[in-house]
């Protein structure tokens, strides 16, 4: 009992969310950080569904039913689309692994870390990046084609020119 007593209070500490979840989906165990990111309420482990923290069409739900299956899970780590209890969806990069692997009380459990800012920013860069590359090879307005493209291709140019 002192050791659970220990690992929750060192569970409570961790900034990433860790979240435990039963063969059937239900969520059995979140720390303080999983309440925070997700938008659970203290006390509601054992009434909440994994699953519905999960967009439509996310891949995580099935890939958390593998480890229920009559194998041996391995750990896991990807990146995906989570949603708050208020609907608003976020990126975050997640472990999955086996918590227990008895047949009665087998349980994944997941560590999730938001990293929704980051995943933007990259958004946002490769975007500019396409914008740079569309601005290099076209001029402004009627957006037609500089010389750069053939500048590029003289040989290949001339060779039509030529025929």
């Amino acid at each position: 009992a002192g050791r659970e007593i220990f690992d929750e209070k060192r569970l409570a500490s961790i900034a990433d969310a860790i979240i435990r979840v039963d063969r059937q989906g239900r969520i059995i165990y979140h720390n303080r950080a999983a309440g925070h990111m997700f938008g659970f309420e203290p006390r509601s482990a054992g009434s909440l569904w994994f699953s519905d923290f999960c967009p439509a069409g996310s891949p995580v739900p099935e890939a958390m039913a593998g480890y229920f299956k009559p194998h041996t899970p391995v750990s896991e780590q990807n990146e995906a689309f989570f949603q708050r209890s208020d609907g608003e969806q976020f990126y975050a990069i997640y472990s999955m692994s086996p918590f227990s692997s008895g047949s009665q009380d087998a349980a994944a459990r997941l560590v999730i870390k938001d990293i929704t800012e980051r995943h933007l920013m990259a958004h946002q860069a490769s975007a500019h990046r396409r914008d740079r590359e569309t601005i290099a090879i076209t001029d402004p307005p009627p957006r037609l084609s500089t010389r750069r493209p053939f500048a590029s291709r003289p040989a290949e140019e001339l060779t039509r020119v030529q025929c």
